[in-house]
């Protein structure tokens, strides 16, 4: 997915640098120190049924890792050819994306805008040291906000809240200024991960559709986020959730919502009491409409 979004702004766009931050814990070591911390922090239980999620096994409900990977190979087939070809020479591998020389990298390539899709935590000083940093959170915040929201959606039955949000990037988790919305086309057959795949894809498309507009000169406006609805980590997804996604996708829970794509550019509205109202106005109808 992140190729993805690589291609696309590359092909629009003059990408001057692509950071690849490593994945920290990927070894064996890492792993298990990782796990002797979730297991003080969250107990022997709570783990055996987070670990339940990776067991592909059909009585365990829907397998994540597997409906993502079928959907992303569906829609970015051709991606790995063309990231290789026009972006990877542009690419620097960063153990620690908040590390010093990290810093000091993003600095010195003097780029107009950042833009981000998911990671770590970026700390202050990363954010700093650019004129404009962006992420896309594949959730609608204020209401979705954490990991895996729209898997979330999903096992609570929210699905007309799939999709995700454009915002400026800031030190909370999914905090910042809210700039758009996407909402996802629904279909009947849609399941979570092809709803994920929809809402990188919707991603994709504010961060060209927000870029051709700076470049234009635009001034935009962003909504400073309050207090969320929902606001989940990553262990709290259990094989609860996996069982409760996979009732709902043999009940045709989809069928319920099938819609359109929706954007929704806050950006534009001129000043922030109007994009505030405005946001305010799709919370209702959302949730009115549920």
């Amino acid at each position: 997915m992140h190729k993805y979004l690589c291609v696309q702004i590359a092909g629009q766009h003059d990408v001057v640098a692509v950071l690849h931050p490593s994945r920290i814990g990927r070894t064996a070591m890492g792993r298990m120190r990782s796990m002797a911390n979730d297991l003080r922090k969250y107990g022997a239980p709570a783990l055996v049924l987070q670990k339940l999620t990776d067991v592909p096994f059909p009585r365990l409900g829907w397998n994540r890792q597997e409906s993502v990977q079928r959907a992303q190979r569906r829609v970015f087939a051709d991606v790995d050819a063309v990231y290789k070809e026009r972006v990877a020479p542009l690419a620097h591998d960063v153990e620690d994306i908040n590390a010093p020389h990290a810093i000091r990298l993003l600095s010195g390539l003097k780029a107009d805008v950042v833009i981000c899709l998911g990671g770590p935590i970026y700390r202050a000083p990363l954010i700093k040291a650019t004129n404009l940093m962006l992420n896309f959170h594949t959730g609608i915040s204020p209401i979705y906000n954490g990991a895996g929201t729209i898997f979330w959606t999903f096992a609570n039955k929210h699905v007309h809240l799939a999709g995700g949000t454009l915002m400026v990037m800031n030190e909370v988790v999914d905090g910042g200024d809210i700039l758009a919305h996407y909402l996802c086309p629904i279909e009947a057959e849609d399941d979570p991960g092809t709803l994920f795949t929809k809402a990188i894809v919707g991603g994709t498309k504010l961060y060209d559709r927000f870029l051709q507009y700076l470049s234009q000169g635009g001034q935009y406006v962003g909504i400073p986020q309050t207090r969320s609805f929902f606001n989940y980590r990553g262990f709290e997804w259990t094989v609860g959730q996996t069982l409760a996604v996979q009732r709902n996708i043999d009940q045709g829970l989809c069928r319920r919502f099938e819609r359109a794509e929706e954007v929704i550019e806050y950006w534009r509205l001129g000043t922030e009491q109007a994009a505030r109202q405005a946001l305010k106005d799709n919370i209702a109808r959302w949730v009115c409409n549920a």
